[in-house]
């Protein structure tokens, strides 16, 4: 019944007839999160503790008061049915490593060369870390001759071309004017 009709709230006791009140709410916790509140007798502090254990949201015991019992239901029925209006903080991953030497945007592969590999690889591992030219082209393991060091400049535009296809508002490799490149994973 409860999987096929639109409940809004169980209330069970302990001793049912066909089936144990704490076996019933045990198997309404696989698959619902329905508010539950046990009615009954039993006021052992065991039996409160286990059933709140295995998933109830209240334990009420006989005598109660109707108005209280009432109360309880109209706060149970609010907090399940009341939309949460707080949205969950989470942080987005928008450049991400993968194990076949590539990195993923969104999701989906960048299609790097052996070399833009490598430069990404060492400024995503080290983020806000700034990188001269120089210690770029040390990692790629290309010589370092006179001239080379801009071809450095050359990679990281190709980079930043191959993001922004994935994202045009991601701008995650910036430039710190007259030391060289960092990078930092918050879109600008």
């Amino acid at each position: 019944m409860l999987k096929q009709d639109n409940i809004d709230l169980v209330i069970l006791d302990v001793g049912l007839p066909d089936i144990n009140g704490f076996e019933l709410c045990k198997q309404i916790r696989l698959f619902s999160d329905l508010p539950i509140i046990f009615l009954t007798a039993r006021s052992d502090e065991i039996d409160r503790v286990v059933g709140l254990e295995i998933g109830a949201d209240d334990y009420v015991t006989k005598p109660f008061s109707p108005r209280e019992m009432l109360a309880r239901v109209k706060i149970r029925l609010k907090r399940h049915l009341q939309p949460v209006n707080i949205e969950p903080q989470v942080q987005q991953v928008l450049i991400e490593s993968t194990a076949d030497f590539d990195f993923k945007c969104h999701g989906h592969s960048l299609g790097l060369t052996a070399i833009e590999y490598k430069v990404l690889a060492k400024l995503f591992n080290q983020p806000k870390q700034v990188f001269s030219r120089e210690q770029l082209l040390n990692t790629c393991g290309v010589a370092n001759d006179v001239g080379y060091e801009r071809n450095i400049d050359s990679h990281i535009k190709t980079l930043r071309q191959k993001i922004k296809r994935k994202d045009h508002s991601l701008d995650v490799i910036k430039t710190k004017r007259g030391f060289g490149y960092f990078y930092e994973q918050t879109p600008s």
